[in-house]
Order: structure tokens, then sequence, then C-alpha cells
């Protein structure tokens, strides 16, 4: 009895490895990885197993993929040469004992009779190489895919339909910096991580998760900023416009985010201009309460931002006069209204100021300055914002703005989380 009980158990064991090793196909360098086991993206699939989860990576060259489990390899090249003649895919054709076929989206499928990987967007010129690159992902064990990686280990301690981890810089530019805040100054975006679940709602894509790092320093630096972000009151919810690149929430004491902001390489770039003329660190520092960045647009040659925050007090004011006298050549700091400032330099425009009641408001433009702190009549719906109040650190993106090879991987994605337009992450 006892050698039948082993017999089973060892059974069991081989038939789970056995349902996950397609798995391997997925490259062991893997900078982000999600899993999703609701793939409705894939249900017209004929020999796909709808069952089993889907991956979605990122290989270490940025190329963008996904990792299915094949239940029958004839069926889908029966399916694929099908699609092939309506003109949505060139007809399968085989290579070093795999078969493969080019999808008109610019993917590259190729399959064996336990995993489909489909990669790129790849250009006509590439795909002999991409070829041989997935044919080799697909001769894989499991010492080399990414089941042998700490971000597949990583992504198995979380719960949820959908969720994933990613190296920061595997994702898109514009998430870079606000992901990077309480990372130490020598720290690079290949060292820390975002770890989050996901799910999608009218037109809302919510991630709720943290960052942290395999380097002990940095990990520890990261959980410590955590505690600096307090519940969010929504004071500047109602002031992003709907159409606006990105936005950033939190409730801080300024004192205490001043080094945050310091270390962040992102956000000192952005400020590099305005930092020459003003004292950014000093405005930063007199914060205590909600405060917002808001990036209206966001192109190689342009980053507008416009912040508000509540402040305890507003003592650098007593600081223009020197700053007006002390500008950069060629950039000046000129009366706008009372308590109001416009820094030029030929390049950035910054108008700035603080209102009666303490806040502080500022943009690339007056009306964008003034509009940071009161509600806009375009703003954000009234489920993302309730979902923002109360929360420790919040950033809504538009993904109708992103571009490139990011663009390709939403509308990649739109069957997965339907026709969301934003991201909303929630700090954890």
């Amino acid at each position: 009895m006892k050698n039948i009980l082993l017999s089973f158990l060892l059974l069991i064991f081989l038939a789970s490895c056995s349902n996950n090793s397609y798995v391997n196909a997925i490259p062991g360098d893997a900078t982000a990885l999600m899993q999703l086991n609701t793939p409705k993206a894939f249900l017209n699939y004929k020999g796909v197993d709808v069952s089993s989860d889907v991956y979605l990576f990122e290989d270490a060259e940025g190329n963008v993929g996904a990792c299915l489990r094949v239940s029958d390899d004839d069926a889908l090249t029966d399916y694929l040469n099908t699609l092939a003649k309506k003109g949505t895919c060139e007809k399968v054709f085989e290579r070093r004992g795999f078969h493969f076929s080019l999808l008109s989206n610019g993917f590259l499928a190729g399959y064996s009779d336990e995993s489909l990987v489909i990669l790129g967007p790849i250009v006509e010129t590439a795909k002999a190489e991409t070829v041989n690159k997935m044919a080799k992902m697909l001769k894989q064990d499991e010492d080399d895919g990414v089941q042998n990686s700490r971000i597949y280990e990583a992504l198995d301690t979380l719960d949820g339909p959908v969720k994933i981890v990613a190296r920061v810089d595997a994702l898109p530019q514009q998430f870079v910096t606000p992901f990077m805040l309480g990372a130490p100054k020598q720290a690079d975006a290949s060292q820390v991580y975002l770890s989050a679940k996901m799910t999608s709602s009218k037109g809302l894509l919510r991630m709720e998760g943290h960052t942290f790092s395999f380097n002990k320093d940095i990990d520890q630096a990261l959980q410590a900023s955590a505690s600096i972000y307090r519940p969010i009151k929504g004071a500047y919810i109602q002031s992003m416009p709907a159409e606006a690149m990105l936005g950033m929430f939190l409730n801080v004491d300024g004192e205490r985010f001043i080094n945050v902001m310091r270390d962040n390489k992102g956000l000192q770039a952005m400020l590099a201009g305005i930092n020459r003329a003003l004292d950014m660190d000093n405005i930063i520092k007199s914060v205590n309460g909600d405060m917002a960045i808001v990036i209206p647009e966001w192109s190689e040659d342009k980053i507008d931002l416009s912040m508000a925050a509540k402040l305890k007090h507003a003592h650098w004011l007593n600081d223009v006069s020197y700053w007006k006298t002390s500008t950069p050549s060629g950039s000046t700091i000129t009366d706008w209204q009372k308590d109001a400032y416009c820094y030029t330099d030929g390049k950035t425009t910054f108008y700035f100021g603080v209102s009666p009641d303490m806040q502080f408001y500022s943009g690339g433009s007056k009306e964008a300055a003034l509009n940071s702190i009161k509600p806009t009549a375009g703003s954000l719906s009234s489920d993302m914002q309730e979902a923002i109040r109360g929360q420790r650190l919040a950033m809504i993106v538009n993904l109708g703005m992103l571009s490139g090879k990011q663009g390709t991987v939403v509308q990649m994605l739109r069957p997965v989380f339907g026709n969301a337009d934003k991201i909303l992450f929630l700090l954890k």
C-alpha cells in the first residue's frame, strides 16, 4: 500500500512538472514577466490549451513575447494555415524541427508540440535571425528557462488572475522615474523591480503592488522610503486633466520627502533647468500634505510638468529677490502676480506661486499653473478619483499617449484587458 501511495504521489508530481514545462521556452534572463489565468485573447486559437496560464514577457534585448501551452500542434498548424488563406499570417513553415508563421501584426509565432511562443514586433529582414533565436528558446529545459530565475520565483509569490514582476528599466520610459522613488542615488533601474497584481474595469487597468530589489541595500532603502507616504486626502485629484500623460499623487512631509527627491535621477533631470534658478529643495521642504505632479505631455525634446502641494509655510518667498539676481545667463525670473513669478530661459517656462491659503501651484503656462490647484472640467472619472483617495502613493498613466514599442504592446494587450485607456498604480 505504501509503495502504491508513493507511486501515485510521484505521478502527480511529474504531471505537475510536465504541465508547466511549456514555460521553459521563456528566456531565463527575461526582464519582465506577466502571468494571466484568464487568457481570453487566445480563446480562438485552435490547438492551444486555454485552461493553462498565458505568460507575457520581455527578453533582455527588449523583445516582447507571449508563451502558451500547446495541446495539439497539428490542430495549431491547420488553424494558422487557415488564417494564412485569409491573409492574416503567412503559411506555416518548418525550421530546425519547429513550426513558424509570421503574423500580420509583425509578431513571429513559433511552436513545438508543447510550447507556443509569439515574439516581436520584428521587421522582415530580422525574420531568419528571430527564427533561430526562437528555435533555441523552444529547446530550453528548466535549467535554461525562466522557471530557474528569481523573477519567476517572485511572480510565484503573488496571488490573482493577472500578476507581473518587471525590472523597472523594462517598463515604458514614463514609468521609470516614479518607480525609482526611494532607491539610492547610485541605484540603477536594472536593479529595481516592480511586483504587482492587476485587474481591469471600466476603462481602467489597476495595479496594486510595490517595488523591491534583489540587492539588499537597495531593497532596504526602498522599503524604508515607503514609510514616508501618508494617506492621500485628494486635494488635487480633480485638478488632473483626463488627457494628461501622467499624474502622481501623494501626501508627505517635505522635510522627509526631500531626500527621496534628491536621490531620484529622473526627477532631478526634469527639474534641472528650473533648479538652476530656483531653490526647489526649499520649496519641497515647505510641503506638508497632499502633493501632485502632473505631466501633460512627454516627448524626447520636451517634458512639461505642473506641481501642486499643501504648504506648512512659504518662507522661501523671501529668497525670490535673490533668485532674480542670480539666475544663469539667458534666464529671468519676473513678477507675475502677488506671490507668483515666471521663470524662463528661452526653452523652459515655469510659472509658480503661493495662494493665500498656502498652496503651491505651478505649470508651464499661466493657465496650467492656476489650474493645478483647482478642479478641471475634464478631470479623471469619479471611479478613478475614489480609487486614489486614502492610498499612500498613486500614479495614473494615459495608455493612449504611449507610442513606439510600448504603443504596440498596449494594442497587443487590448484583447486581454479590454479597452482600458489608463493605468492606475497604487503602492501597497
